[in-house]
């Protein structure tokens, strides 16, 4: 579990990332002499502009240390999340970023296993996944099968695939921390 501090560190690699991002054209370079903050997490950055979704792009392999991959997936979100547009520079002053760190995956053999109130899913069937971080749940006031019907939608495949026998069903909580 990260300490506040730890977490305020990791907003601000984030935002510095884009602004110097937006002044440079470059993905900026220091490093953090912080143990917990060099460990391999998976991690999802979020950006909300007027509370609304702007991006959203995460890892869940990550071969970089956590606040490597903050800064490559805060850029990513910003300038690669296919559905937007990329951000703006006049856009950066609106952004409000959203940092969650991820468990390990836990495996489940039922949909009906969703915990609603802690879990976020990744579903895969074949070559199409998609995932929806533990937050989505109450951003959208979804029940669980409205949230894995979407979720089916977002990876391309019927909306009851969650029901398939074939499917591959995965939980995980998350550590979220946002800008005020």
């Amino acid at each position: 579990m990260l300490t506040k501090l730890q977490q305020d560190k990791l907003l601000k690699i984030s935002r510095n990332t884009l602004e110097l991002y937006f002044k440079t054209n470059k993905l900026p370079k220091f490093s953090i002499n912080d143990k917990d903050l060099n460990q391999k997490s998976a991690v999802f950055v979020t950006l909300h502009k007027s509370g609304q979704l702007r991006g959203c792009i995460g890892e869940f392999d990550p071969s970089d240390p956590l606040s490597e991959l903050i800064k490559k997936k805060t850029l990513d979100a910003a300038l690669h999340d296919p559905r937007f547009m990329p951000l703006s520079k006049e856009e950066l002053s609106q952004i409000k970023i959203e940092i969650s760190v991820l468990s390990e995956f836990k495996k489940i053999t039922s949909w009906q296993e969703i915990n609603p109130l802690a879990d976020g899913v990744f579903l895969k069937l074949g070559n199409k996944g998609a995932t929806f971080l533990p937050q989505v749940f109450s951003q959208t006031g979804w029940g669980v099968e409205e949230f894995l019907s979407h979720l089916a939608d977002k990876a391309g495949l019927p909306k009851d695939s969650y029901k398939d026998p074939r499917v591959e069903l995965n939980t995980y909580t998350a550590c979220v921390f946002s800008e005020n």
